[in-house]
């Protein structure tokens, strides 16, 4: 039983972790896509 919650806690801090890297990258791919479509414009 011991086993099985630590894989679960496991599982949640690799998803954790993944969250906490992707999110600052989400704004900065925002303003990316944002700028390419503002140039393509132009």
């Amino acid at each position: 039983m011991v086993n099985s919650l630590v894989a679960v806690f496991a599982v949640l801090a690799v998803l954790l972790l993944r969250v906490l890297l992707k999110l600052p990258l989400l704004p900065f791919r925002a303003l990316h896509s944002l700028w390419r479509r503002r140039t393509a414009s132009v």
